[in-house]
């Protein structure tokens, strides 16, 4: 299965300084070989009292002892994404890229897409037939650690192709080009996107399922995984404790019923391509579970049907 390769559109120019840090990452910059600047002594304070917290201490030890593959795994509020940003800002931070799959999760880590960073096609990938996929400049042979946020939704095709492309650009045939890969997320949140036309094809390359940890290049790369506890976002205590209800599916209905109180809308398990999968739906009208039904399928081009649905629950029906 060979991966043609877009030709990307030129850039525009960029004014010095654009590269302050490798995680913000600039492919004209890149491919011209650009240096990113070293950040000042003083830009970096250590917050000692943070980097004692469980978890974060485990986390942090593991990046200074160069661990291959390190997993930072945790509910919502847990600190992700602000652990992602203090391991950016400390030193040795400017030769971090960090990646994610979608558009908006990229500019809430402040980082760029998986597929534009990698030059990559929105496809199942053959990570032993991908394209040369254009210029990669130096700064794709310095860097030192990838982070990849919100893992749970990278498909195990997109992670093979990923070491693939980082072994070809640095001549590298260690496991991801000898990079240090950090992938943070909650596998119990949003899955990745796979098509029905997909998993043929997905099969035929070996996988087993389509998670990020059915990667071949993780099959033999010892990843150590540590898990985030303590909830931050104390203001928002209730909100955190109602997902982490509906994450672990205990006590769905009175979370959904706190989630709903004083509201009139539907909410949506995932996505629309994955309502067939759902257990049951629950009819919630002005806050209260008032039902539980079987729950429907919607086959393919029968999409027009959860339409109808919608329209006909006006606010009052959720997907589990």
């Amino acid at each position: 299965m060979k991966q043609h390769s877009v030709k990307p559109p030129a850039e525009p120019a960029h004014q010095p300084g654009d590269a302050k840090k490798f995680a913000n990452f600039n492919r004209a910059l890149a491919a011209k070989g650009s240096t990113p600047a070293q950040p000042a002594e003083s830009a970096f304070v250590r917050d000692e009292v943070y980097e004692a917290s469980p978890g974060v201490a485990q986390a942090l030890a593991a990046l200074d002892a160069r661990t291959p593959a390190i997993l930072i795994a945790g509910r919502a509020g847990t600190g992700k994404t602000r652990l992602v940003q203090y391991i950016k800002s400390r030193p040795g931070g400017e030769l971090q890229a960090t990646v994610a799959p979608t558009g908006i999760a990229a500019l809430n880590a402040r980082a760029q897409t998986l597929h534009s960073f990698f030059h990559l096609e929105h496809a199942v990938l053959d990570a032993k037939n991908l394209s040369k996929g254009g210029k990669f400049g130096s700064l794709y042979r310095r860097m030192k650690r990838l982070v990849i946020d919100e893992i749970s939704m990278v498909r195990a095709d997109v992670i093979d192709a990923v070491d693939a492309r980082l072994r070809q650009v640095r001549g590298d045939k260690r496991p991801f080009g000898g990079v240090q890969v950090v992938m943070v997320g909650d596998f119990l949140q949003l899955p990745p996107v796979v098509q029905e036309q997909d998993w043929p094809m997905l099969e035929g390359l070996g996988y087993e399922a389509p998670y990020a940890f059915n990667a071949h290049a993780l099959q033999t790369l010892p990843v150590e995984t540590v898990t985030l506890d303590r909830v931050w976002r104390q203001d928002e205590q209730d909100f955190v404790d109602i997902l982490g209800r509906i994450r672990s599916r205990e006590g769905i209905v009175e979370a959904l019923e706190r989630l709903m109180h004083g509201r009139t809308t539907f909410i949506i398990a995932h996505r629309l391509s994955t309502l067939k999968h759902c257990d049951r739906i629950l009819r919630i009208e002005h806050g209260q579970v008032v039902g539980i039904e079987p729950a429907i399928t919607v086959a393919d081009g029968e999409r027009r049907a959860f339409g109808g649905l919608a329209e006909a629950a006006k606010g009052s029906t959720a997907f589990v």
